[in-house]
């Protein structure tokens, strides 16, 4: 069906609650919205890719929330994407500034830091470079590997922090994001000899 046929926010509603052409519906909120949506994370401190990740993941929820008939109609639905989004938005900025300052608890916590000045703008280097490979992944595998390898959680300690129904899924997805990881790695010899460099400093 042509985008031209999705003219009014009403038509786009109302195939997204009965389940009917959600790709031609998700292509019109791309259309539509996208740039919009990117405006928003970009004028508040994100990066394109920031925008990218919030962007899917506000579109996934609000196709749940319309499917779920949570939504009444109350504003646009230009309006209600943007609260949506902005809110998905903040809540990753808080993680962010949490690691930030996890990491930096951290480092500060180690006394032997302070004998080798040289020695701590190292880690924090190390730990940036670590933080930007798994960003490179998107926000699901990095929140899915940053809990398992550096808060050394369980899979079944993870799980509730996601969105996935049991263990098995959550482990198909580490795995997933394991062998992505592995291919960009084996695409950019460099990253690959930065990284491996970065975490010995560990």
């Amino acid at each position: 069906m042509a985008l031209f046929t999705l003219n009014k926010e009403n038509d786009v509603i109302e195939k997204i609650r009965k389940n009917i052409d959600i790709n031609t519906c998700l292509k019109y909120l791309y259309k539509e919205f996208y740039s919009f949506l990117e405006r928003m994370v970009l004028n508040n401190s994100g990066t394109r890719e920031d925008a990218e990740d919030v962007i899917q993941e506000t579109f996934l929820a609000v196709l749940q929330i319309i499917q779920n008939d949570k939504f009444k109609g109350e504003s646009s639905l230009k309006s209600f994407l943007y609260s949506v989004a902005k809110n998905i938005w903040l809540v990753k900025i808080k993680k962010q500034n949490a690691e930030r300052n996890r990491a930096n608890i951290w480092i500060e916590d180690k006394p032997e830091f302070e004998a080798d000045i040289n020695e701590q703008i190292k880690k924090n280097e190390a730990l940036e470079l670590i933080s930007n490979v798994l960003d490179s992944l998107g926000s699901v595998c990095k929140n899915i590997l940053n809990k398992y390898y550096y808060e050394n959680l369980s899979l079944k300690e993870i799980l509730p922090f996601t969105d996935f129904e049991n263990e098995q899924v959550l482990r198909n997805k580490k795995s997933k994001c394991m062998k992505t990881l592995t291919e960009k790695l084996e695409q950019h010899p460099k990253m690959k000899e930065s990284l491996y460099k970065a975490l010995k400093i560990f």
